[in-house]
């Protein structure tokens, strides 16, 4: 958990995890891309990252800022909450979203007793909201951008596992 600012200058890496990323925008404006998705967020939007999604933020106003949560997508499944399962929309702009996530920044920055319970609270009626009103059909990905997602993947994992060592553009592409 942790506010991340951007600026219209600021280089955001495009990556992915396995896990379900959420993002809670308080100022500005930005570009979410998600896989093949996109969408423009604004103050009190909430970005929906899907387990394994290629994703990137960029700042669409001179400052962007927003809380980034991260959730490894086992929780869900223990809470038996099939996020992993489902197609769920990108961008969100709802108050009951919202609320949900005004309860996570509260119980996070004030570490009361017993915050972490109501964390992972907060995060099961999210997840059980976004189930209920905010599944999509998957996206109709062509193979050739399924092929083409697949070769980023690959070409990343390619620089993460040498990245302390000396590459060329030919060593990614081959690996890729």
């Amino acid at each position: 958990f942790h506010f991340d600012r951007l600026t219209a200058e600021t280089e955001f890496i495009p990556h992915w995890q396995d896990s379900i990323e959420l993002l809670y925008f308080t100022e500005g404006q930005a570009e979410i891309t998600s896989d093949t998705q996109r969408a423009q967020c604004a103050p009190g939007d909430v970005a929906w990252i899907n387990s394994g999604h290629i994703h990137s933020v960029r700042a669409l106003t001179e400052l962007c800022g927003y809380y980034c949560l991260i959730v490894d997508r086992n929780f869900f499944d223990r809470q038996e909450i099939p996020v992993a399962d489902l197609s769920l929309s990108l961008q969100i702009s709802d108050t009951g979203m919202q609320d949900f996530f005004d309860g996570v920044i509260r119980e996070m920055l004030d570490k009361k007793t017993c915050y972490k319970a109501a964390v992972r609270a907060y995060l099961t009626g999210m997840a059980v909201h976004m189930c209920r009103n905010y599944q999509i059909l998957p996206d109709a990905v062509t193979p050739a951008q399924s092929r083409r997602i697949l070769m980023v993947k690959d070409a990343i994992r390619y620089i993460q596992k040498n990245f302390m060592k000396d590459m060329t553009v030919d060593d990614v592409s081959a690996a890729a």
